[in-house]
This record gives C-alpha cells, structure tokens and sequence, in this order.
C-alpha cells in the first residue's frame, strides 16, 4: 500500500500505556526491595568494623596502661566521684578506666589538663572534659558520638569535685568486673562511708586505708574481674590466659533511652568512678537491646548489632560473641582465675 500522508506531516511516538507503567513502577519497587536489604547490611557492617576498631584501641590503652603502670586501669571509687590526675593511676584514682587509659589513646592533654590545680580552678577543669566528645567510646550502630542530657537519675547528684552540669559525654562501653563475688553489689549500691563524700571534698585528701581489700583473693570483698571498683589487677593475676578473659566489652542498653540518659546504666559523666554505666557482669546473659527493658538488665553485656557483640579481651584481640553464648561460658570468660581457659574460637 502507498503511503500517502503529505511529506512533513507529524507522526506522534506511541506513549506507554496504563499497564506498561505500571509494571515499570512493580518492577522498580522489587528491584528496591532487594537492594535495600543489602545496602543496610553493608552499613551495619560497615559500623560493626568500627565498633570493633574502637575496642580494639581501648583495649590496648588498657594494655600500654598495664605496662607501663604495672597493672590495668583501676575501676575508681563511686558514682559520687570523678576522675582527679593529682590522684594517679592506682586505688587513690576516683576516676573510672577510660580516664586511666587517656595518655595512651592520645589523649594525655584531656588527662593531664588540671594537673597541679586546686579549688574552683580544678573543679571548672574537671567539668569541660567530661564534656569533651571522644568517637572511640561510643558505638556506631546505637548513637552518635555527641554529648547527651546529664540526668543522675532522679535522686543522684554531680560528684563533689565538679561544678553543676546539664549535659556530658557518655559511653557504649564497658569494663568486665567479672562476675558477683564478695561485696560487689553492695559497692555498686553505693553503700559505705567511703562512697558519701562531704560537700567539696578533695579526693586527694581522702583516706583509703580501711577500704575493703577486693583485689586479694583471700579477702571475703574479692572481686574475680578485670576491671571494678579500686582494681589493681596485674597480668599474672590472669591465671586462666589473657587470650581466654574478658577485657572490656560492649554494655546493654534499652532503645527507648539512648537519647535521654534514663536509667543508672548511662547517667553518669564519662569519667565517674565505679558504675553500671562503665561495668558489666557475666553473671546474666548478654542480650541485644530490646526496646522496654530497662532493668535490672543495667549489670549485664551486650548491644545494638543483630546476633552478636564485640568483646576485647585481655590480650588486645577482639571477638565477635554471639548472643547464643553458653551462659557458663560466658561466665568463665568474666571470671580471670577460675581454671577455665575457653578457645576463643568457641564463641
């Protein structure tokens, strides 16, 4: 047939119809939905990589710590305290182990910065650092490393050495104090005289002599960790192996207050002494953070990642440790001296 449209005449392109685009779009969206999947697997691995890296240099501040100090950072004394460079690195130390270990993740100014100073001088000092925001101690997967609401809690108020704040550097962090022995949760409670420090207080001035003796073995106050209140543990003090004991680790948090600092296991100011938001225990299973439990689930291991946590260990290695852990195992992992050397490749 002869084509007998008039040379220059427009001929309109055949547009989609109706059905076309819409299995366009159906198409599109099941391409969406398969990526998308990956695309939070990869950034959830991503931050899980980090997490770890932060372990791992936190754990071998704990260990340059340990040799040049001969022992691992102490734990501190109580919430009601901060951290003090006049009062060095051993039991006179109210300060927590992430202070202790500051000169050897490069951060010896932040340590040091009211060395030799007194009064209101050293109090203002005190308060701007645990104000400062260190990414190393926070984990990627849960929240962002900036400064979160100083609530105490209800009833607790600012440690004695520090001027009245609203808002402080917090942690994702925890310290293995091992499981309860002695009078562990009696410490943690605050209970003793040596927690309750006078209006204005100077750590430096305190005496330490009647506390209980918690780092020798024979003593009814022992504690079987690594870090806890007033440590002074030493690697040969590691009688299961280094390789086979929990170092620090990431803690338990409920979802619903990440950003609030609710709850006694993140309401204290990064470098406070001994306190659930810096120590953990084996003696309950660890769990992935669950929205609406909030406690007592503060004494305990854990995170945001899906199916497992990180772990340092004493030795500088960090492990992935599957929230299916045997609960005896993860006990003898708490435990440094109590006969069983578990293969970290078990976990």
């Amino acid at each position: 047939m002869i084509d007998k449209t008039p040379a220059g005449v427009f001929r309109p392109k055949r547009a989609f119809t109706l059905v076309e685009l819409l299995v366009v779009i159906a198409i599109i969206g099941i391409l969406i939905a398969l990526l998308l999947p990956a695309i939070q697997a990869a950034r959830e691995a991503a931050r899980r990589l980090e997490c770890r890296n932060h372990l791992k240099q936190l754990a071998m501040g704990c260990i340059d710590h340990e040799n040049v100090q001969k022992h691992y950072p102490t734990g501190g004394w109580s919430y009601k305290w901060n951290a003090d460079p006049n009062c060095g690195y051993g039991r006179r130390q109210p300060g927590n182990w992430m202070f202790n270990i500051l000169p050897w993740i490069e951060q010896r100014g932040l340590h040091d910065a009211a060395m030799g100073k007194t009064g209101t001088a050293k109090m203002s000092i005190l308060t701007i650092g645990t104000q400062t925001v260190l990414p190393e101690f926070y984990c990627p997967t849960r929240r962002p490393a900036i400064l979160y609401p100083q609530t105490q809690s209800q009833a607790r108020t600012i440690p004695s050495n520090m001027n009245a704040f609203t808002v402080s550097s917090h942690t994702d962090y925890a310290g293995n104090a091992g499981i309860y022995a002695g009078n562990s949760p009696n410490m943690m409670s605050g209970s003793g005289n040596w927690f309750s420090p006078a209006t204005g207080t100077d750590a430096v001035t305190v005496s330490i002599t009647s506390w209980p003796d918690v780092n020798n073995k024979s003593s009814a106050d022992y504690m079987n960790g690594i870090l806890f209140y007033t440590s002074m543990v030493q690697i040969k003090d590691v009688r299961d192996g280094t390789a086979h004991t929990y170092l620090i680790g990431e803690k338990y948090m409920d979802p619903d207050h990440y950003m609030d600092s609710f709850g006694y296991d993140d309401d204290s100011p990064i470098f406070g002494g001994f306190d659930w938001d810096f120590y953990r225990w084996g003696v309950n299973p660890p769990m992935q953070d669950h929205r609406g439990y909030l406690s007592p689930t503060y004494d305990i291991f854990g995170s945001a990642h899906p199916g497992t946590f990180n772990m340092a260990f004493c030795d500088g290695s960090v492990h992935t440790i599957s929230y299916d852990i045997t609960q005896s195992t993860h006990q003898y992992l708490c435990d440094r001296n109590d006969g069983h050397a578990t293969d970290a490749s078990n976990y």
